[in-house]
């Protein structure tokens, strides 16, 4: 630390600093137990104030569920996913989508990675604006830490009340949004590359799911259809009968007259004969 900014016994103060650690090497240990040397560059940067701290203190609310990037997309067009990304990040994400032949793609935004309050108003700006999903994508190098370590820009994205997924840097990082993150991904390409996995999967399953309402509809319509069928047998099956109720009648009624056909011939002949007998004896 500089001379000027000389620090008093029992002063509370606010730092600006640098940690680093590094092996030591074995002359330059004197008498260090260690096999590391830690070392903090540090400038005093103000006087740190209990009450200034609390007025100040950002407060992250814990959130147990989690909303997997595949769950998201199952439910919402990969559209309604709006990617914030550094321009390495962009040229990532897009290479890995064109990689697995994915048409559709992300709302990928371009936005400014070294400024926090730039992030959390582009963050803003597209719930806002319609979005279902946020993700920030971001390269490694220098100063990841501004907006991946940020308690402000995690605050935002809670707040939203959107899933939002992280990709930060390289595969060893691990940053607090990460935490936060309803999923988080080593780097931007397999950010890109679980969007790709996760569209193929999701539209798969919904050719099948179109395919078995296909094929359900064509099973109501073949039942509607012997419905009619078994219908139309019945009423047939009906007409049959009432023909065949109709042609005993009949069949009934025509014997019935040829019965009495028979009768009437009969009581003639007898008449006949009875007249002629008479008439016989008469003369």
């Amino acid at each position: 630390m500089h001379p000027s900014n000389a620090l008093s016994d029992g002063e509370l103060v606010i730092l600006s600093a640098t940690l680093n650690i590094k092996a030591a090497r074995a002359a330059e240990r004197n008498g260090w137990t260690g096999a590391y040397e830690v070392q903090l560059l540090a400038e005093k940067v103000g006087i740190w104030s209990q009450a200034e701290a609390e007025r100040t203190a950002v407060r992250l609310t814990p959130r147990p569920d989690r909303f997997p990037l595949e769950s998201f997309l199952e439910l919402h067009d990969v559209a309604t996913l709006t990617v914030l990304v550094s321009g390495k990040a962009e040229a990532d994400v897009l290479q890995a989508l064109t990689e697995a032949g994915i048409v559709r793609r992300p709302n990928i935004v371009r936005a400014r990675f070294d400024d926090e309050a730039a992030i959390i108003a582009a963050l803003r700006q597209a719930a806002a604006e319609g979005a279902h999903g946020l993700a920030l994508a971001r390269g490694g190098g220098a100063g990841l830490e501004l907006i991946a370590d940020s308690p402000r820009v995690v605050a935002a994205l809670t707040a939203l009340g959107l899933p939002f997924y992280s990709a930060q840097g390289h595969g060893d990082d691990v940053f607090l949004v990460d935490k936060y993150a309803d999923e988080a991904f080593a780097t931007p390409s397999v950010l890109g590359l679980a969007v790709a996995r996760a569209e193929t999967k999701v539209a798969g399953r919904r050719r099948e799911r179109g395919e078995l309402a296909d094929l359900r509809r064509r099973t109501a319509n073949l039942q509607a259809e012997l419905e009619r069928t078994k219908a139309s047998e019945h009423d047939a099956a009906e007409r049959v009968s009432r023909l065949e109720a109709h042609r005993a009648k009949r069949v009934h009624a025509d014997r019935q007259g040829v019965t009495l056909s028979w009768r009437t011939a009969l009581a003639a002949i007898g008449a006949l004969a009875l007249a002629f007998a008479l008439t016989w004896i008469l003369a």
